[in-house]
């Protein structure tokens, strides 16, 4: 087999499963591999609300999708292993695009986050059954908001440092609407 050596971003573990998928198309097509998978993964962009990370004046948000019990669980492996001492706000719906039965949750992993937090923001339509998910995870500080607006921007105005955002479906687009609007703000 070829050998290929590329640069590449600090892309979440389960991003590299989709690079080993281009690297097939890129096989079939018969294209350099190198030239073609280096343009490819140092021109990649997130798309919004996809392992993103925002800067917010001094302070870092991390802000990603988590739809399924594998996406969550990867995202607090990565939080895990990459910050320490941070705030997460998770914002969490029941709507139709995210799917009515949200039992998943509890097959989460969340425990590994627990020496790892200052304080949990909660927000969404199912944000008491994600409460008590996380404080049945050993993890405490733990604030519910009714809106997402309250939640978020509550959570960027406290936060120093690093802020976490995950969120599933429905939520994402006014979190990142919020985001940004306290992007220009900070500009």
């Amino acid at each position: 087999g070829n050998k290929v050596s590329v640069n590449v971003k600090d892309f979440p573990v389960y991003f590299y499963f989709n690079i080993v998928s281009a690297l097939s198309v890129i096989e079939d097509l018969k294209l350099d591999y190198v030239e073609t998978l280096d343009k490819l993964l140092n021109t990649f962009e997130f798309p919004q609300g996809r392992n993103q990370h925002i800067r917010v004046g001094e302070k870092e948000v991390y802000f990603n999708l988590a739809k399924n019990v594998v996406g969550f669980e990867e995202t607090i492996e990565y939080l895990a292993d990459n910050y320490d001492g941070f705030n997460i706000l998770i914002a969490f719906n029941d709507d139709y695009a995210d799917g009515r039965d949200v039992s998943w949750i509890w097959d989460v992993k969340m425990k590994i986050l627990a020496p790892k937090l200052n304080k949990v923001y909660i927000v969404g339509s199912r944000r008491y059954d994600m409460a008590l998910k996380v404080e049945a995870a050993g993890i405490q500080n733990i604030h519910v908001y009714d809106t997402i607006k309250d939640g978020i921007n509550l959570a960027l105005e406290e936060n120093e440092g690093v802020l976490a955002v995950v969120t599933n479906y429905t939520p994402l687009v006014e979190l990142d609407q919020n985001i940004q609007s306290w992007v220009g703000k900070n500009a």
